[in-house]
């Protein structure tokens, strides 16, 4: 199986030279299969090879390898770093950021080294690339260590190294490969190759890839042909040729919920891949729309061909996700936020970026209505900083517990070490109110976006006596649409009657008139309005604060609604000298123009007269007696009179 192996690498690495009948035969001096290794540890998750070429499974060190045989001999060297790990049939890789570079020790000039991987090394020292891919073949130039250098999680499967078995009767020679453009201008410098008389040979595939120089770009035409080498290196000459390439513009848009958004423009080559970055969610008419990421690692990134002039991109998949958002942004659009340095945000968030309040000051985010609500984010970069949100004074706390604080701990929303989703615990808004960000200084972390779902309403309760009445004055505006308990009203006065009218709605800090619909004892949960105009033609005036009222106040008598004996009704506050009448916080009373001002006024629940007397006098009783009107009657005839506050029928 492995002889088999090494037949079709050796026979892709003759390819890759351009080599297509050769004198000279290539052995292998050196060669390791990780794959085959990693079948080996087939139970382990990873396999750390050290620094001193030793094979490290968990916290076990599995002893020197031989070549060929565990893994490595004296020849593979570690230049930088550890956590090179062997992921069991996947090969070999380095979980580092930004990667790391390995080398080959003991290397002769000539030999080629053949890498086959899942994406291309870059040259490190002391080599030439002439093939490129995902099978790399290099040439060393001197005799020693070469170097490599690999990206973060690029697998390494197979390393070959050989070189050629001369006959000792073949002629060494150079060859040259030339890049010029259609006007037999050079573009590149020339690739001279050592080789030997009589060989066929032509440029490598990875030679007529386009390349980049002077802000220009070029792609390959003709010239790629076979040619016999002579003694005479002056016409041992390959001469491929070149177009510039065009410049092509390119629009990306996001389709979500029929609605087209363009996120980016630009322009690039052609045939060059483009990356873009899109926004995770959309907020459409309080829905939430959500585009998952591409690939294992979360990468919020779009990645096309630019394959023609004006080319239009769109980017679908958005699915709804949740309803009832009153609220999202993208952490770097909000206003006062500072655009986060953490590692990897580009790929790893959200629109590609990340944001941290970076002031002395918290930030606003936004301001919300009285409601009960959910708060939504995400947040990147090393682990160890809490982001606090507060609305108003008060710490809004997540809902999900931090492993990487004490155990059990929850309320944080921190960082991690990697990108994590959080969600806060249900909080309640009795007022309007601005939900901030504290100040977090490091910005290596961020915040990638915030959204906020409303969860439902934020009540207030409020209760009725036996008395089956009670003035009312809220703090915060409230909505009795719904209320089927108690209802709200208004009053107005006019003369000595004053009329009940019953409302929908109560602004924050205007009195009113409970009335209990059954007549008895009661408490109701009444939903906080986001906001209510002051009912007009209202009368009552509401106390946030313990006041104390007296009987009269300039022009106006002031009556209170309290309960004597079996009667409840309205009656004057107290005489200043009586020290006055004390009304509690969230209570109301009535200003009557003195003028006004009666032993009895009609009290009308919309349009129906309920008692006579319902205001009444609060002063000492004097047996006098008064008609309907008030006026005071020396000797009443048949009919309904008011007596020491009291109604009285004279037959």
């Amino acid at each position: 199986m492995k002889r088999n192996l090494l037949k079709t690498l050796l026979v892709a690495v003759g390819l890759a030279m351009g080599v297509t009948n050769m004198s000279a035969a290539l052995k292998t001096v050196w060669s390791i299969d990780f794959t085959e290794i990693g079948k080996k540890y087939s139970d382990k998750t990873g396999i750390t090879i050290l620094t001193d070429n030793t094979i490290n499974v968990g916290n076990t060190v599995l002893g020197t390898c031989k070549a060929n045989e565990d893994v490595l001999d004296t020849k593979f060297l570690l230049q930088t770093g550890t956590n090179w790990l062997l992921r069991q049939s996947n090969g070999l890789y380095q979980a580092n950021s930004g990667g790391r570079a390995f080398g080959l020790s003991d290397c002769k000039k000539g030999q080629k080294i053949t890498i086959e991987a899942t994406g291309a090394p870059t040259i490190g020292s002391n080599l030439t690339e002439e093939s490129s891919g995902n099978t790399s073949v290099f040439t060393v130039q001197e005799d020693g260590a070469v170097k490599f250098n690999f990206p973060r999680y690029l697998y390494i499967k197979r390393i070959i190294v050989e070189e050629n078995e001369i006959s000792e009767d073949a002629k060494p020679t150079t060859y040259t490969i030339k890049f010029v453009d259609q006007s037999n201008n050079t573009i590149k410098e020339d690739i001279q190759i050592e080789s030997h008389i009589g060989e066929e040979v032509s440029a490598s595939e990875s030679m007529l890839n386009s390349f980049n120089t002077d802000d220009k770009k070029y792609i390959y035409v003709s010239g790629n042909n076979t040619i016999t080498l002579v003694e005479d290196t002056e016409q041992n000459i390959i001469t491929l040729i070149f177009r510039e390439a065009a410049t092509w513009n390119y629009t990306v848009n996001t389709v979500v919920a029929g609605n087209t958004n363009k996120i980016a423009e630009g322009s690039d080559f052609e045939e060059e891949i483009a990356y873009v970055n899109y926004p995770r969610y959309y907020n459409i008419d309080g829905i939430l729309y959500s585009h998952e990421a591409k690939g294992n690692n979360g990468y919020y990134s779009h990645s096309f061909t630019i394959k023609s002039n004006n080319q239009i991109e769109n980017i679908n998949g958005y699915q709804a996700v949740k309803e009832n958002i009153v609220y999202y942004n993208e952490a770097e659009s909000i206003n006062g936020l500072t655009m986060s340095s953490a590692a990897n945000s580009d790929i790893r968030c959200s629109n590609g970026k990340c944001a941290y309040n970076a002031n002395e000051e918290a930030v606003a985010i936004v301001t919300l209505p009285a409601g009960k609500y959910r708060l939504y984010t995400s947040i990147w970069g090393s682990a160890g900083t809490e982001f606090i949100f507060k609305a108003n004074d008060v710490k809004i706390e997540s809902s999900y517990i931090c492993s990487d604080k004490d155990p059990g701990t929850s309320g944080l929303f921190a960082s991690k070490g990697y990108i994590q989703d959080y969600e806060s615990k249900e909080f309640t808004l009795s007022t309007e109110t601005a939900i901030t960000l504290e100040t977090t200084t490091d910005g290596s972390r961020g915040i990638d976006f915030i959204y906020i779902q409303r969860t439902g309403d934020a009540t207030e309760t409020v209760s009725v006596t036996d008395a089956g009445m009670a003035t009312y004055c809220p703090a915060v505006a409230l909505d009795f649409t719904g209320a089927t308990k108690i209802a709200a009203y208004k009053a107005s006065v006019s003369g000595n009657t004053v009329t009940l009218t019953k409302v929908s709605t109560v602004a924050a800090g205007e009195g009113v008139l409970l009335r209990a619909l059954n007549d008895a004892a009661t408490t109701e949960d009444i939903v906080i309005a986001a906001e209510a105009e002051r009912n007009a033609g209202n009368d009552f005036t509401g106390v946030q604060a313990e006041t104390t009222l007296n009987e009269t106040d300039g022009e106006y008598t002031n009556y209170v609604l309290s309960k004597e004996g079996e009667t409840v009704g309205f009656f004057k506050a107290r005489p200043e000298a009586d020290g006055g009448t004390k009304l509690a916080a969230g209570k109301a009373y009535l200003k009557v123009l003195t003028t006004n001002a009666a032993k009895g006024i009609k009290v009308i629940f919309d349009g129906e007269t309920t008692g006579i007397g319902t205001i009444k006098d609060n002063t000492a009783k004097d047996n006098a007696i008064y008609n309907l009107n008030g006026q005071r009657v020396a000797s009443p005839s048949k009919g309904l009179y008011i007596m020491n506050g009291k109604k009285i029928i004279v037959k």
